[in-house]
């Protein structure tokens, strides 16, 4: 019996996929499926790497390259465990894991979060993006803010009936394709666990499309996926005291407050504009009178 099915989508990094594979433990009751995202060698994979030809391991193509959303969805069509777990080719999991999962295995909740481990590419580890979730979960006992704040897929554990009875998929978009499932994810949970213990290890690459210096094709992509996000939660009625729009990402000043290319997207998506530049100025004021005032997006309370 398959208890646990892990999705790593993969692309062009053989050797980083590599060692996220040998993280995993070689058990009948633990499906690995990799999809790959039509690599340039992937042909020669199965000849050149012996690690994926080990028992229980599931190698897929996406058939035409299509970005991470796209393997991801792939790697649902065959998963077959009671969960579902993430993992991107370049990380991979900690030390004894495995109890982690057996511990909450037979669990009641949906979804369970755990802590994750970040480094940076020379290997060192630095303070991670999810630690202000463990902070204001801490502060304010409001699981709200890892239902619909983790964007990430990984790091943590998914009942696979919840994705396969909500029919949630990733978006097939060129950047934040895990925002919307996520928030779906976290929405249609029943019950979550947060758990302070740690599964994943995470690497932080200059190169990552959600961390380095994006293309306004990119960046115009990404507004569209948190439009959507944003309209999900107004749609099933999930409150905040500020608007997911107001946050301008890599910038620490709201100028300009708003941007031709922001507005026309807005408009795009048939969603108003003029609120999200009413919270941006009140945010910018918060700032000016607080210099310390944090302008993340995980600073919003849930209504």
């Amino acid at each position: 019996m398959i208890k646990y099915s892990i999705i790593i989508p993969h692309y062009n990094s053989p050797d980083l996929l590599l060692r996220c594979l040998k993280s995993i433990p070689v058990r009948e009751d633990i499906q690995v499926i990799v999809v790959d995202d039509c690599s340039p060698e992937a042909d020669t994979y199965l000849m050149k790497y012996a690690e994926l030809s080990r028992p229980y391991l599931e190698l897929y193509s996406t058939g035409t390259n299509g970005g991470g959303g796209k393997a991801r969805n792939v790697g649902l069509q065959y998963a077959k465990g009671k969960w579902v777990l993430f993992a991107d080719a370049d990380d991979s999991f900690v030390n004894g894991y495995i109890d982690l999962l057996e511990k909450y295995y037979s669990t009641s909740a949906d979804i369970v979060f755990f802590r994750a481990r970040c480094f940076n590419e020379a290997g060192k580890e630095v303070r991670g993006i999810k630690e202000k979730l463990y902070e204001l979960y801490e502060q304010r006992g409001d699981d709200r803010v890892f239902r619909y704040c983790y964007t990430e897929p990984w790091g943590k554990m998914l009942r696979r009936s919840l994705i396969v009875d909500n029919d949630i998929k990733f978006e097939e978009v060129i950047v934040a394709n895990d925002f919307l499932f996520s928030v779906k994810t976290g929405y249609y949970s029943k019950e979550v666990i947060i758990s302070n213990e740690y599964l994943y290890n995470y690497t932080i690459m200059k190169s990552s499309t959600s961390r380095g210096k994006m293309s306004e094709k990119k960046i115009v992509a990404r507004l569209v996926e948190k439009i959507k996000v944003q309209k999900f939660l107004e749609t099933h009625g999930v409150k905040t005291n500020y608007n997911l729009l107001s946050y301008v990402p890599r910038f620490n000043a709201f100028f300009p407050i708003i941007t031709t290319i922001e507005i026309n997207t807005f408009k795009e998506q048939n969603y108003p504009w003029l609120p999200v530049v009413k919270d941006r100025l009140k945010l910018l004021f918060h700032k000016i009178i607080n210099k310390k005032f944090d302008l993340s997006p995980n600073t919003r309370y849930f209504i």
